[in-house]
């Protein structure tokens, strides 16, 4: 399935191996729109597999989670102002579900 799968934002540091990505985020990096901050972010790393029709998608997800906001997940994208992400963030030092 990599094979096929492009990157938006690509990482600096980015591999698959054994069926697995693994990837080191850019600092600050984060898909956000209209925010009750007021920002909106589109510089998420995101590899995607472009589909047509209904799918299913299922991960695993494991990370290093450190800092505040530090998140991974899934997300599902029309363009830049129409998605869905959902995941697990660190808010208040504890992960979250988003």
């Amino acid at each position: 399935m990599f094979q096929k799968c492009e990157w938006l934002n690509e990482p600096e540091q980015w591999s698959v191996q054994n069926d697995q990505l693994r990837v080191l985020t850019r600092p600050a990096s984060d898909f956000w729109q209209k925010t009750h901050y007021g920002f909106a972010r589109d510089s998420g790393h995101l590899f995607g597999l472009k589909v047509a029709g209904d799918f299913t998608a299922q991960i695993h997800v494991r990370g290093d989670y450190r800092n505040l906001y530090d998140q991974a997940g899934m997300m599902v994208r029309i363009d830049d102002q129409a998605w869905l992400k959902t995941g697990i963030e660190v808010s208040d030092g504890d992960p979250d579900s988003l």
